[in-house]
């Protein structure tokens, strides 16, 4: 995946979703998407999420030492 930060390879996880959701219905949550590291250290890459909430997060930056 590639983000600001930069190029990773990435492990991809859907969480919720189950059931019927629409923009309109904040009974049932959308399916939240996001992306790690695939290098044992899982750092978080990007989130998103649709429907009513529409949030999405993205790493900007990353420094290793």
């Amino acid at each position: 995946i590639e983000v600001a930060a930069g190029r990773f390879e990435a492990l991809h996880f859907s969480l919720g979703g189950e059931g019927n959701w629409s923009a309109e219905d904040v009974s049932h949550h959308p399916p939240y998407h996001m992306w790690v590291t695939a290098d044992g250290e899982y750092i978080f890459l990007r989130a998103y999420v649709e429907g009513y909430m529409m949030t999405h997060y993205e790493l900007q930056e990353l420094e290793r030492r």
